[in-house]
């Protein structure tokens, strides 16, 4: 029976690929089956299966009326449970659905809500590059434009860990974690912090540096015309700059 349902949540997958079946599924109520599937008890679920069943709940997040539906049918909290399991596989999914449904601004109030947000900043720390890119972009969605989940993050700690992702060898998570930094930024308070912890140092290194891509040269310029907002940080920026 565990064989045939993680078949069957396979297909799924695959399926929820092309926006035509999406919306079938979507139509099928497939966003609360698989919420109650995902509810069964630990003894009942494979790893297979949740990370299927959060792969399909990633494919159908791209749908927009479907990210409503989401957090209305409880996927956002059994996606925020499934951050914390054993399995690569699933946490990547299951962060992956997260930032695709952070896009709508009341679902970032919802991760904030659901405790979702302190997974997310706990998880900056993985040594997987693709539960990072996924978790990084979540966090750059649920700050973007709030407040209350830029001040959260910073509360938690969240800073210290972005700044030292700009270093990452992974262009996609330093190009999100530079543009989580930005949002963070527009908080006087992350504004200031941030200088303090040498982010402004950071950015002005990949800036400068011959081996950055044009695109981390643009988001890095981006964050810290946002940092330049501090006067501390202008004179710090003024002083690193190149002459």
């Amino acid at each position: 029976e565990v064989c045939i349902r993680e078949k069957a949540l396979g297909i799924l997958r695959n399926c929820s690929t092309t926006a035509e079946n999406r919306s079938a599924l979507i139509l099928c109520h497939g966003i609360p089956r698989l919420v109650q599937i995902l509810r069964r008890p630990a003894d009942l679920l494979t790893a297979n299966m949740k990370e299927a069943a959060a792969a399909t709940l990633w494919n159908l997040a791209r749908d927009e009326n479907s990210k409503v539906t989401a957090r209305e049918e409880g996927a956002m909290d059994v996606l925020n449970h499934l951050l914390d399991d054993g399995s690569e596989g699933v946490v990547e999914n299951a962060a992956g659905a997260l930032l695709s449904l952070t896009i709508n601004a009341e679902n970032r109030d919802h991760m904030r809500a659901t405790g979702g947000i302190h997974r997310l900043v706990t998880l900056l720390k993985s040594h997987n590059e693709f539960i990072l890119e996924n978790v990084v972009t979540a966090l750059k969605n649920c700050t973007a434009n709030n407040d209350e989940n830029q001040v959260l993050v910073r509360d938690l700690g969240g800073l210290d860990p972005l700044i030292n992702l700009l270093q990452n060898p992974n262009d996609n998570v330093v190009r999100e974690a530079t543009l989580c930094l930005r949002n963070m930024a527009s908080n006087e308070e992350n504004n200031v912090l941030i200088g303090r912890l040498r982010g402004v140092e950071q950015l002005l290194r990949m800036v400068n540096s011959p081996t950055s891509s044009d695109l981390i040269k643009k988001v890095a310029t981006f964050a810290l015309q946002t940092l330049a907002n501090n006067p501390a940080n202008k004179v710090l920026i003024d002083r690193h700059s190149k002459p």
